[in-house]
């Protein structure tokens, strides 16, 4: 299991009780692929199995197309933001769109690491973590490492007693 799957299953175990208003930020601002993606081939926006999964548990899914300098205050009605892997990196670049990024008072998932990514200077992204790149690996096998593996949004998420996952 891929660690973006991992979180919205636990997303939806933290807020099955009460159907969220989620903006869903991505390249497709419909179920339907964008341009580049139908010319590539898909029938579907690639990341349509996340928001049909999450309308199939209650939650409104309203999608936004990934843009530069995209206005937060588009997310004014949310419950919660999530930010698809299907987006842009250098849409989280500039110092405003950072600085508006940082400061959304909204909860906010992100699906990819590349937006998310930091270093110094401009050009690091949102800078959730040190470091400006991001090294290709010979696995996909990966593991969630929880900081607080009480918390009950990981109540479902079988963890060793380092807080690392036991399964992939």
């Amino acid at each position: 299991m891929k660690i973006p799957a991992v979180l919205l299953c636990a997303l939806l175990v933290a807020i099955s009780s009460h159907a969220a208003n989620i903006y869903f930020v991505s390249f497709h601002g419909s179920d339907l692929p964008s341009a580049n993606a139908g010319n590539a081939g898909f029938t579907n926006a690639p990341d349509k199995g996340y928001t049909d999964l999450l309308r199939a548990n209650g939650h409104t899914i309203t999608r936004v197309v990934s843009i530069d300098d995209l206005n937060t205050n588009v997310f004014a009605p949310a419950d919660l933001v999530i930010v698809s892997r299907s987006v842009a990196s250098g849409h989280y670049q500039q110092d405003n769109e950072t600085a508006a990024w940082n400061g959304l008072a909204k909860p906010v998932i992100v699906l990819g690491s590349y937006a998310i990514r930091g270093g110094t200077g401009t050009g690091s992204r949102l800078g959730f973590y040190s470091g400006e790149t991001i090294p290709d690996v010979t696995t996909n096998n990966l593991k969630l490492k929880a900081l607080i593996p009480s918390h009950p949004v990981l109540q479902r998420i079988t963890l060793d007693s380092n807080g690392l996952m036991a399964n992939d």
